[in-house]
């Protein structure tokens, strides 16, 4: 990251639902449980496919870290109540790690 630049957090946009985004998304997310769960995490399976991803979309419910307007980094949100929420799938691409894109979006 060059000085002056920032990671933004944003809610989701129309071009997030493009196959290539999709794409993009669903291997962050993969490559980000394979690589930090390696220890316990079934290299055969993966966290997340794209329908899932598009779904959490559609709800709404992912909240994506961008750099210069290049997804970094997403976290799923999910509302259980007026005061509460619970998040998972905290991915950062591995490029971008140490950078403070899991404080920003989780």
């Amino acid at each position: 990251m060059k000085l002056g630049q920032s990671i933004n957090v944003r809610t989701v946009f129309p071009g997030d639902f493009k196959e290539d985004a999709l794409h993009h998304l669903c291997a962050l997310i993969n490559q980000a449980y394979f690589e930090s769960e390696a220890d316990f995490w079934n290299k055969s399976m993966e966290r997340t496919n794209v329908q899932q991803v598009q779904q959490i979309l559609q709800n709404k419910a992912m909240l994506i870290a961008t750099l210069d307007d290049h997804v970094v980094g997403c976290v799923n949100v999910n509302r259980l109540s007026n005061n509460v929420a619970e998040f998972n799938m905290l991915s950062t691409a591995q490029a971008y790690r140490g950078l403070g894109v899991g404080k920003k979006t989780g």
